[in-house]
């Protein structure tokens, strides 16, 4: 079929068989191909059929969904077209950045017709990574996910069994604090058995497993549904994955590596995102500090203002994949009733009002900026210039998620 008024034709479905409609206006990702080379960022894909034509690699900030219109004038404005439904189907155009490969995207039928083709991993879950450093709320977090609906098709299915379920092995390839089995976010240098690239496999595998078994349960429903791997009241205190996870002599580097959970979502053919949990840095200090995690404040700001500037690189990185903010122990985040609705909507409460009164329960203090003179008290003379620094890369990280939050 052709276009037919507002509407264009689709493609639903393994191999892009299954076809239904799409209206041209929607925004929706795409790919770019010529028959020629028609300059730089243009390259033919590696083990492609013989006949591909050039595709257009993606820079950074070029990763943005269009309506149809939008996309064939980017394309041509390259030099190129859309790329045909056949020239995908053969991978003519894989890895060509932006994550488009497991996007529906816009397409070119043969002779100039559009059409939409759906990729199967859109109507798989999405899983959803936890970025904060300690003290900033991940308990809580953990509670409100416990009472999700989201996650209660989660404990359904059993996934949240302890010694078995999907959830505690991903902990447990992640992060891994049993004599001799260290995990891919805290690997042992002095193992002569560790196999990381092993690990990764199983993680790939069992990412995989969580998916099929969500889409399956859900069969027919293809509307979002996001699973949290972390602080979601599915394991130990270890699956918290804060920045640093972990006490002990090397915690400094016990924090995630965002590339490596991105790539196994790649391959386990998987949409994945992330948010950002925060709180006011004076109180993300005192709050450690009362459950020892450091020794002192000194200690405390040098390895938060480490982590955040680790957290700052990996958000910029992979800025494409934030979905929320929020800073629900945080003075001035916790007022903010518009993240409130989001997390209650990314996580499966259907309605507004009812998750605002349960939120509301489960977070029930009085939260007010810490005093001049507490926070003289808690930080030495000598090392208000570092905490300085501390509150400026927080300050930063805080910015940069609330400017880069995808629809």
């Amino acid at each position: 079929t052709t276009s037919n008024g507002d509407k264009t034709e689709i493609y639903h479905g393994p191999q892009y068989r299954q076809h239904v409609s799409a209206h041209v206006a929607e925004e929706h990702a795409f790919k770019c191909c010529s028959n020629e080379d028609v300059g730089s960022n243009w390259s033919i894909s590696p083990n492609s059929p013989e006949w591909c034509p050039f595709s257009y690699i993606m820079n950074e900030d070029e990763c943005k969904h269009y309506s149809l219109q939008e996309a064939n004038e980017f394309c041509e404005s390259k030099g190129g077209r859309l790329c045909t439904a056949e020239e995908l189907r053969e991978l003519c155009a894989v890895g060509n950045g932006c994550g488009f490969d497991l996007k529906n995207v816009w397409a070119l039928k043969g002779a100039d017709e559009p059409q939409f083709l759906n990729n199967p991993a859109e109507s798989k879950p999405t899983l959803v990574f936890v970025i904060g450093v300690e003290g900033v709320g991940h308990h809580l977090l953990s509670q409100l996910m416990g009472h999700s609906p989201n996650m209660q098709l989660v404990h359904k299915l059993g996934m949240c069994e302890k010694r078995g379920g999907q959830m505690e092995k991903i902990e447990r390839l992640m992060f891994n604090f049993r004599r001799n089995h260290p995990g891919l976010f805290n690997p042992d240098p002095e193992s002569e058995s560790f196999d990381a690239q092993a690990l990764y496999g199983l993680l790939v595998q069992i990412f995989s497993s969580v998916g099929n078994a969500i889409m399956a349960e859900r069969a027919g429903d293809t509307s979002p549904f996001y699973i949290p791997i972390n602080a979601n009241d599915c394991g130990s205190d270890e699956a918290m994955m804060s920045y640093p996870n972990f006490l002990g002599d090397d915690r400094v580097f016990f924090s995630a590596n965002l590339d490596t959970y991105y790539n196994a979502c790649r391959d386990a053919g998987l949409n994945c995102k992330h948010v950002y949990m925060y709180r006011d840095p004076y109180d993300v200090i005192l709050s450690t500090l009362k459950r020892e995690f450091n020794v002192n404040s000194q200690e405390a700001i040098r390895l938060y203002t480490m982590e955040l500037q680790v957290i700052f690189a990996q958000m910029v990185a992979h800025s494409q994949h934030n979905v929320g903010c929020f800073g629900f122990l945080d003075a001035n985040g916790s007022k903010r009733i518009e993240d409130v609705d989001r997390f209650g909507e990314l996580f499966g409460w259907k309605s507004v009002e009812d998750f605002r009164s349960f939120y509301s329960n489960m977070n029930n203090k009085e939260l007010v900026e810490m005093k001049e003179h507490e926070k003289l008290k808690l930080v030495p003379p000598g090392w208000r210039f570092f905490m300085q620094d501390l509150v400026e890369i927080h300050n930063r990280v805080v910015d940069f998620c609330y400017s880069n939050i995808a629809a």
